[in-house]
């Protein structure tokens, strides 16, 4: 079940929180549950078998720790968890076992990183989060199975997350509350997530597929100009397809009474390799730095710049084997860490920091717009076509009538989503909101406009889902 779908929307979200909104707060935490089952169990009875198993495995490893003491056992069956718990997504992911068609909506079928079927690559991170917290002590192991399940299974985490600990998780079904406020951000949030990822994501994707065919043949007859239009409406689709699916994360989560940190910050505004980095799923990369990084460096007991660089290429390697079982993922994210580590060691050692940064502000755009190809171009010969063809080479020649034509029927598409990608709107809405302070005038068209803009967007997209299924 697509979170971009009519049926997610008009039915399963609509009525869930109309229920959520009615139960006593004893009982919210159980209409979640139901509504974290009836979503896994949507997209196929083997994928809520492959939740169910999994999250039996993660909870009875949790105790068995209680039980060992001995440091070589309790490794051994931490290891072996881990084991399980990672092979999950990564046999999904490898052989096809369920395939995507139950979470994705048409146009994301060049994205696979977006989630695996209903979410099992970040129901498994959260599980292997889980047991090496209770393995290094830093929570107490949950004696109830549906408690860890729960937390396992929240369905608004199931594409993009954010990836979340169980501790989080766990103080928040307890201590939060449904309130009036919560729920008006929340919608706020959902509906621009909702127009940035139906009216922005997926149009920019249509043009990105119009500008960048499939083949080598059709490819190698498309114009320098052609090409990097393409690449750009692809840029663009990439961060408005994740950030979208964040916010309606966020924004449903926030309905609910979760508060979630955003995990996409961003990152084309980066100064650097390594900002763009921090501000790019953010809870992603800290999930390998907590569990795979500082346990590398604490392994080796070394600080060398030798182990540090093999570290974070591992890393780096890790995740983009997560985004999805093939060299040019992998490629993407081994490019952006030896880009980052030229920076750390290099550039920050042996520039000034005034010259490093106005060359982190140059190059940065560069490097994160040119190594996207990686991610568009899984051939090797239609991604060397495409870089060639970028830099003179193209069968198309320098420009062509698709690419003009192309632009100027989507000209405010492509400014909109450019500014979409830019943190201009929320630097509006505090330079108004800080202006208001004091003018009931300003403070009452602010109101107007916080209440009719959510439900504008809503409808708009509804509108334009309504048409694609048509």
């Amino acid at each position: 079940m697509s979170f971009l779908s009519l049926l997610f929307i008009l039915v399963f979200l609509t009525l869930g929180i109309a229920v959520y909104s009615k139960a006593q707060k004893p009982l919210r935490n159980a209409v979640i549950f139901v509504m974290n089952l009836v979503f896994y169990a949507w997209a196929g009875l083997r994928v809520l078998a492959l939740l169910l198993v999994a999250t039996l495995v993660a909870w009875g490893v949790a105790l068995a720790f209680d039980q060992v003491q001995k440091v070589p056992a309790r490794r051994a069956i931490l290891a072996a968890a881990v084991v399980a718990l990672v092979a999950v997504p990564v046999g999904v992911r490898g052989l096809g076992a369920f395939g995507y068609a139950a979470a994705f909506p048409v146009g994301y079928g060049e994205l696979p990183w977006l989630v695996a079927p209903a979410g099992v690559s970040i129901f498994s991170l959260q599980l292997v989060s889980y047991v090496c917290d209770v393995y290094l002590g830093t929570i107490e192991p949950e004696r109830r199975f549906v408690r860890v399940l729960l937390y396992a299974s929240m369905f608004h985490l199931a594409t993009v997350g954010p990836l979340m600990r169980f501790e989080q998780m766990s103080q928040a079904f307890d201590k939060r509350s449904f309130t009036k406020a919560g729920f008006f951000a929340g919608t706020r949030r959902l509906a621009v997530g909702l127009a940035k990822a139906v009216l922005l994501a997926l149009p920019c994707g249509e043009c990105a597929d119009a500008l960048l065919p499939q083949g080598l043949e059709a490819l190698s007859r498309q114009s320098t100009a052609g090409l990097w239009l393409g690449m750009l409406f692809y840029v663009l689709e990439v961060y408005l397809s994740l950030s979208a699916l964040s916010d309606m994360a966020l924004g449903m989560g926030r309905i609910m009474g979760f508060t979630y940190p955003p995990d996409f910050d961003h990152p084309y505004q980066a100064g650097s390799v390594h900002e763009f980095c921090s501000r790019w799923f953010k809870s992603l990369r800290m999930f390998f730095r907590d569990y795979v990084f500082v346990p590398l460096g604490y392994a080796t007991r070394q600080q060398s710049t030798l182990t540090f660089v093999r570290d974070y290429l591992i890393v780096g390697a890790l995740i983009g084997v997560w985004y999805g079982l093939s060299w040019n993922y992998v490629a993407w994210s081994l490019v952006l860490s030896a880009v980052v580590l030229v920076e750390r060691l290099l550039v920050a050692e042996h520039l000034p920091e005034a010259a490093g940064r106005v060359l982190g502000h140059l190059t940065t755009p560069v490097i994160v717009f040119l190594s996207m190809l990686l991610l568009r171009f899984g051939d090797v010969g239609e991604l060397a076509c495409a870089f060639a063809g970028m830099f003179g080479h193209a069968g198309g020649g320098a420009a062509g009538l698709q690419a003009s034509t192309v632009l100027l029927n989507n000209v405010f598409l492509l400014a909109l989503g450019i500014i979409a990608c830019t943190d201009v709107g929320v630097r509006l809405r505090t330079a108004w909101f800080e202006r208001s302070q004091g003018n009931i005038v300003l403070f009452r068209l602010l109101r107007v406009c916080e209440l009719v803009t959510p439900t504008l967007l809503a409808l708009l997209s509804i509108i334009a889902l309504v048409g694609g299924a048509a």
